[in-house]
Formats: C-alpha cells, structure tokens, sequence
C-alpha cells in the first residue's frame, strides 16, 4: 500500500523480437492509494502493440525489483476481447429450458465488441444446448439455449477453437417437490472406521436428482437409482477428515430430505485383563477377567487360550469373565504361555492384551549328594521348599553344613535364605545321600553376577549350556574369566573349554563363576529331569576330606565374666596364624551362637589343614570392657566335621582408674590375696616390707592387660613366706605395687 504518483512508463523489455524495448503505463482503479487485492491496468501508449493474437513474456518491476515471475500473456488489440463470459440462471423442470448468454469481455470486465464474428463452442454435462453460437461482429453477446429431462446440477463449457479462449458456469436444474418424499433411509454399516465403505440407502419418490450429506463431513454426493424409488450411494471413510463421532445422514430428493445415523469410530476398545493364578497344571481350573471400554459400544470380548491349551481356542469372556479347566489332554510344553484378550468394538475397532500363565506340569529329580563338600542347588521348584531351612529337613540328619553366599561372605547360618533357581549352596554332608525332587521348572529365569566371586545354579535346561565352559557364552564377552566346579574329588578351576575339569552341566550342581564385571544373563528351556532331556541321574562331585578342608565353619559366644551371659555387638575376629586369613563377625544374642564365620577356598581347597592354630579376638563396643583373646588348634574332628565350636570369650570390666585394693582376709595365717585394679595394660610387680622397711618378698607379676584383679584367681597370691621360703613372723607388713605409672602401699598384718 502507499500513495500513487504521477511514475514515467514502466518498462517493458523483450514484447517483440522486432522491438526489443517497449513501454506500457499502469493504471489503477484508486486515485490515491494500491491495497494489496487491487487490480491493475497495464496498457500500451506511446508504443507499438504486438501483433494479435501473440503471446509475450513479461517481467514486471516494482522499485527495480522483480516482483512476478516470467509469465506469458496474450495480447489483444483495443477492440478485442480477453475472455469469454458464461451467464446462466438456474430453473425448474416445469419451466422446460433456459437460456444461456456467451459474453465476450475486456480485461476489466467490461463488455468488448470486435469487428470480425467470433464462433463460440457449447457443450453441457447433461441435457442439451445449443451450438455453436456466433457472436456477430460489432455484438458482444450471443444465446444458446439449455434444456433437461432430469433434475440435478448442469456443468457448462465454452470456448473458442481459434484462439483457446474459455468460460465455464454451472446451472442447478430443480423439480417441482409438492408431491416428492423420502420414505426411508439406511446406512450400512452403521458404526464405520477408517478405511470402510459406507453404503447410504434411501426409498422415496422415483426419477428424481438425489444427493446425500453426513453432517458436515461429506456435502451433496451423487446417488442413483438402482430401481424405481431406490437411491443408493457411497463414500469411504478417511482417517483425520472424517472425525470420530455421531453424525446425521440427510438424503435429498430435489427438496424432500430423511435422515439416518452414521457413528465413525477410529478408536480401538481398551481392554485389561487377569487372571486367578499365574501357574496351572493340567486338570486346573483358571478364571480369566477382562473389562473392556470403548467411546461406543463392546461388541465382544474373546480370550485365546490354544496357547496354553492345545486342546481349546477362543473363548467368550464379553460377560466380564470366563472359567477355564486345563485338559489332562493338553500338550502344551511347560513353561510361560500368552492368552490373548481382544476386544472388538461395533465398528471391527479392536484392542488386546496378553496375560501371562505359566504351563508346570510336575516333574523330578533325583539328586545324590556324596559324603564331603560339594556345590549343589536345587533343580526344581516344589512346594513347601521356600527356604535354606526347608532343604535342611528335606535332607535330613545327614547335613553338617548348608551354606550360602552373597559375593562377600559365606552363610552358614542361612535357614531364613529363600531357595531360587539360581541359588548356589555349599553342602556338608556326613554321608552320602540321594534325595527326589518333585516340583515344576524354575522357567525363564536371569542370573546376575556382580564383579568377584558368584555361587550359582543353573535354574533350567538351557540348550546354549552343555558343559561347564558354557556358561561364559551367557554373558557378555570378558564377563566371566573362569568357573571352579567340584571334579575329580576337588574343587577344580575351569577357564576354557577342554580343561581337564571341563564336563557337562547338571541340573542339581552350583557353579562358582568368578567375573570381571557385573553382567546378567537369561536363561530358558525345560525344566531339569532325569532320564530325559535333563542332565544324566548322576551323583554330584564332591570333595573327599583327608586332613584339610575347604570349607571351615568357627562358632562361639561372648559372654560376662561375672554372669556367663552371652553378650552382643563385639566384633570377633579369627585368624588362621597358618594361612594369614581372617574373617569378623558381630556378636549377636539374636541366635543360638554368638558370632559365626565361615572359611571357604574352593581355588586352593585349603580353609584349615590339622595343627592350624586358630586366634580368637574380640573388641568391645565399650572402653571399659575388655575380652582375653583365645587360641586354638584345629584337630583332625574339626577337619572332618567342617566345624569347630570355640571355647567362650570372657568379657570383663576395665576399670577407670588404677588403683591397689585391701588385702584380704586381713589380719591373716599364712596366706592371703592381694587384689588391684589396671585403668590399662602394664608391668606389674609387688613388693613386701617389715615395719623396719627391709624387703621382705618380691614378686613379679609380668605384663598384665588392663582389668580387674580382684577375684582369688586373678588377685596376686602371698603364703606368707619370705624370700627365702621361710615363714615370716606375725606383725604388721606393708605391700608396694608398682604399675606403669602408677604406685601404690597398702599394710597387712599377720596374726599367729
């Protein structure tokens, strides 16, 4: 926009070949202002025209910048006209034709005459008209005439064959509607999605135009008559342009409407779904539910259950839930089965889920357990036998030890320790025994390994596992440096495939696989079974104890020097002054032993070994109390039986102060106790003097650790000898006690 001024003409470059530079001015309707819409007139003065009629290029220009693309634009002299200008009226078949008037017009509009006839070309999309008409030089107009037998809409075309100019009208042809109706209307289907055909079916008055609308989504589609007074008419429904929803077919037979309902629903049905029990067995009984939701209507709700039973397929569950009883003829294999849920809607929209049921039909094996040490876990999942403690019983009086481990210590007290698949177990056993399992299969289970030592079990028959060396292939690459496996009658390491321990994989084993790094793996297959495609009835591997064991389980309690009551909350240490090795534990009062730790080399098979001389220690939570450590030699029973309960470690007060305390009994004949007490460790030493200060006995008591020494078994004894050995006579004495730092005197009498 912006105001016009007086411009010099635009410049026209290119109109001719023979006049390469040519002028035209632009005109407009305004006189002061151009908006953007506004037309305007560029008109050749000054110049030459070209030749009409002749097509040219023009590039137009505003302030030096092009502001159109090259276009072609036929030229005409002054007194020609552009275009050609179609007017037609619409009518009603009563009225028996209408006329239509061809108008030759100028670029503006406005009519145009030329001095030569001009012959123009009419054809109509239905009914007749005539043609050609000429318009007659000097005439801006001719009239043709339109007739038609049937109602509807009329497309008419002219055109010019000289110079290929056209124009185009359209002319609605009506019927008189007095005695016209529409009896009945039908939509199939009624409930549509994306992508069906939906059919619109109207009965009513015969031989008339007839069009159908739904709502504002689909406007006037053309419908015909199949019969005498029977109209029919499609359209497919298109996903984002037709919008869910409710919509009102209207048919029109020229003027007289009915109406019918279409629903277009795009959206699947939402369905959630359950089940009583996520485990069965052939002969069970399982009661699946589903709730389905939908923006309309749930046709059905089917489960397909062929899954988990070979024997049955769909079944109907569109009452909210359905009972299912398991063949005994079924043939599913064990383990975790889909049943599919699907819901449909009334438009064929459908939605589904899955529920997860697990096939476990029960079956055994049989393990043997050698006399010694071995890895061992347990190879089904039976009920009843849910923890460490369950295994113990179902193994009977022949168990020393059941122990466990976390990757850092190794459990001997493990009762409370649920049994999984993967659950790797250190068993002791006095004797050898053979025990059946009858259960169903771990299933598809992970096994995860943290970085160092893992003790684990293979939870099912997976075919990727053969042998031993196998089990690195489960896990990422580098995971897993070797495995130590029971072979041979000891614990052997296994780091490749073909080392000497190498062998094949059982269901009842425990494997302790060392790794690099944390890495977790899946494993799936059958459940183990002897005699089948499990691992081979074989005993386990053990390890034969001879005069050292792998496996050293240490036990004692801390308990009050004055009560005997057990005692919680020191930290015990034992070593092994042999091997270097060490192991802490906590007091407790919570469980029958009051600490419990257990040695385990699996890679030298040397825990302890017959002469190991074992130092109990413990540190007290408290600085006033003290405990004495203990030693012990390991014998060939404790080798045997993996097992050593420690004598008690004796938790005794340390006083606060160090001090000399009266003898007792005083006055005495011939001996007496003299007690003291030590704030901390020292040399302590006792002297005797006669009133006359000469020495009468010395007696070294040595290094003594900080506590009370006031108890006849702890006090320093006097027989009331000198240090010859002779008896000394009665009177008053004095004793000296000479403690680190501290000193002190105290007298005592004899009286004979």
């Amino acid at each position: 926009t912006g105001e016009v001024e007086e411009q010099p003409p635009a410049k026209a470059t290119g109109a001719t070949a023979d006049d390469p530079t040519m002028y035209m001015v632009a005109r407009v309707a305004s006189e002061e202002t151009v908006e953007k819409g506004d037309k305007i007139m560029f008109t050749y003065e000054n110049a030459t025209a070209p030749a009409m009629p002749e097509k040219s290029a023009f590039q137009f220009f505003f302030d030096n910048v092009q502001v159109t693309p090259d276009l072609n634009v036929i030229v005409q002299s002054a007194a020609g006209a552009s275009m050609l200008a179609l007017e037609a009226a619409d009518f009603n078949l009563d009225d028996g034709a209408a006329t239509v008037t061809v108008k030759l017009v100028a670029a503006d509009g406005s009519a145009a005459t030329r001095n030569e006839d001009t012959v123009i070309m009419l054809t109509a999309s239905a009914g007749s008209i005539t043609t050609p008409v000429t318009i007659t030089a000097g005439n801006y107009h001719a009239e043709a005439s339109l007739t038609a037998t049937t109602a509807g809409m009329i497309a008419i075309n002219a055109s010019t064959d000289a110079e290929g100019i056209a124009a185009a009208a359209e002319v609605m042809v009506t019927a008189d509607t007095n005695n016209t109706s529409v009896d009945s209307v039908s939509v199939a289907p009624m409930y549509a999605k994306a992508g069906d055909t939906v059919t619109v079916s109207a009965m009513g008055t015969p031989v008339q135009m007839a069009t159908f609308s739904v709502g504002t989504l689909v406007t006037d589609m053309a419908m015909t008559e199949d019969e005498a007074g029977s109209y029919s008419g499609s359209f497919m429904v298109v996903a984002d342009l037709h919008t869910d929803g409710a919509h009102t077919v209207t048919v029109n037979l020229n003027g007289a409407t009915g109406t019918g309902m279409l629903t277009i629903d795009n959206m699947a049905p939402t369905v959630e779904a359950s089940a009583s029990v996520d485990m069965v067995a052939n002969g069970d009984m399982v009661t699946i539910t589903a709730t389905a939701a939908d923006n309309n209507s749930v046709a059905s709700v089917m489960a397909d259950v062929s899954m988990l039973d070979t024997t049955q397929g769909m079944v109907d569950v569109s009452s909210g839930s359905a009972e299912i009883t398991i063949s005994e003829d079924n043939e599913a294999a064990n383990g975790a089965h889909a049943v599919t849920v699907t819901a449909m809607d009334a438009a064929g929209n459908s939605g589904s889920t899955t529920v997860m049921i697990t096939l476990q039909n029960t079956i055994s094996f049989t393990s043997t357990l050698p006399q010694g040490i071995s890895l061992f876990s347990v190879p089904l999942m039976e009920e009843g036998l849910s923890t460490v403690s369950d295994l113990e019983t179902k193994l009977g009086d022949n168990v020393n030890l059941l122990i466990t481990y976390d990757g850092t210590t190794w459990n001997s007290r493990s009762g409370d320790v649920a049994i999984t698949g993967d659950l790797g177990i250190l068993v002791s056993m006095a004797a050898e025994t053979s025990v059946t399992f009858n259960g169903h299969s771990w299933g598809d289970s992970m096994i995860n390994l943290q970085a160092g030592s893992n003790l684990v079990g293979l939870p099912v028959n997976d075919a990727r596992v053969t042998n031993i060396s196998d089990i690195a292939g489960l896990f990422a690459a580098g995971v897993v440096t070797n495995v130590i496996a029971s072979s041979g009658g000891e614990f052997q390491l296994v780091a490749a495939a073909g080392d000497p321990a190498d062998g094949p994989v059982m269901g009842d084993a425990a494997y302790l696989v060392m790794a690099s790094a944390a890495g977790s793996a899946m494993v799936s297959g059958d459940g183990w079974e002897n005699g089948s495609a499990g691992a081979a009835p074989i005993a386990l591997a053990g390890y034969t104890v001879d005069n050292q064991t792998p496996v050293l389980d240490v036990n004692g309690s801390v308990v009050d020097e004055i009560t005997g009551v057990a005692q919680e909350g020191f930290r015990v240490k034992v070593k092994n002054l042999s091997t270097k090795s060490a192991l802490s534990s906590i007091s407790s009062v919570d469980v029958a032993d009051g600490y419990n730790m257990t040695f385990v080399d699996l890679a030298d098979n040397y825990a302890a070994r017959v002469g190991d001389v074992l130092e109990i220690s413990a540190d007290s939570p408290t600085p006033l109390i003290g405990v004495q450590p203990v030693r012990h030699i390991v014998t060939v029973d404790d080798v045997k039986n993996g097992i050593i309960s420690l004598e008690d470690l004796i938790a005794y007060e340390i006083p606060a102060e160090t001090e000399l305390l009266r003898n007792y009994p005083n006055p005495f004949n011939p001996e007496t106790w003299i007690p003291y007490h030590l704030s901390e460790d020292a040399d302590v030493r006792l002297t005797i003097y006669d009133v006359n200060g000469e020495l009468v006995r010395d007696i070294d008591v040595g290094h003594q650790t900080a506590a009370k020494y006031d108890t006849r078994s702890k006090a320093i004894y006097w027989d009331g000898r000198n240090r010859f050995g002779e008896q000394v006579a009665s009177g008053i004495y004095f004793y000296h006690l000479n403690a680190g730092d501290f000193s002190g005197t105290r007298k005592m009498v004899i009286l004979k």
